[in-house]
């Protein structure tokens, strides 16, 4: 086991946010425990993925209602910055715990795809969530809920250059994922040229060593499989 997508919940939240005992605190410290786990069970493992949840807003139950459903994304946002400003600084974020990827505590964290919009209210990519989305009980998706959720989750693993070189039939220099290698990618990468990981201008996609530098050994990678498909 290398890769695990990760999507949780606190059962019945009471207090939102912004106070200081809000669910969503409770939810990323689940969450951090729930990461160290996971590599304690699965010592292979990379990367998980996390996903806040889906809208929630016909719910019927105290189960996990707005805003709750909604703040599950600050939940997911915190912990992944709690991991970048750990192994930026060495401090151990109180709430997150301690996610140190490169001694084995913890897999290294990735947003998911985001599943969250307001309801019948189309977000930039024209996802709703309308109530035969939901089942009765207006939290767990139906049938039409879980195509939504597994459409969302395919793109995210074909597209995101963190996963598709393993989950698809990948082509080492494809940045565009459109299966083959050609000028269009090249633009792409010359876009990014000598930029570093953080720089603005640094395409992840065009840096296909993965030294988070893109330069003359990512354009080698593209030239032994340029043309292929």
């Amino acid at each position: 086991m290398q890769a695990i997508w990760l999507k949780q919940a606190d059962i019945q939240p009471t207090a939102s946010l912004p106070n200081a005992n809000a669910d969503a605190f409770i939810l990323e410290k689940a969450l951090g425990d729930i990461v160290r786990a996971c590599k304690i069970r699965y010592p292979n493992l990379q990367v998980v993925f996390l996903s806040s949840r889906i809208y929630a807003g016909y719910a019927t139950t105290l189960l996990n209602p707005e805003p709750y459903a909604y703040e599950s994304g600050f939940s997911v946002q915190r912990l992944v910055q709690a991991q970048i400003n750990q192994m930026a600084t060495g401090q151990v974020d109180p709430i997150a715990g301690n996610l140190n990827y490169d001694n084995g505590t913890a897999p290294w964290l990735a947003w998911g795809p985001y599943l969250w919009a307001d309801g019948t209210t189309p977000r930039s990519d024209g996802l709703t969530w309308l109530p035969g989305d939901l089942e009765n009980d207006g939290t767990h998706p139906s049938k039409s809920g879980q195509q939504k959720v597994g459409t969302m989750l395919l793109e995210y693993l074909l597209e995101s250059p963190f996963s598709r070189t393993w989950f698809r039939n990948y082509i080492p220099g494809d940045i565009n994922a459109d299966g083959t290698v050609n000028i269009l990618d090249l633009k792409i990468l010359a876009a990014s040229w000598d930029k570093s990981a953080g720089q603005l201008g640094y395409d992840l996609r065009a840096d296909l060593n993965g030294d988070n530098r893109v330069n003359v050994f990512d354009l080698q990678i593209m030239a032994a499989h340029w043309g292929n498909n």
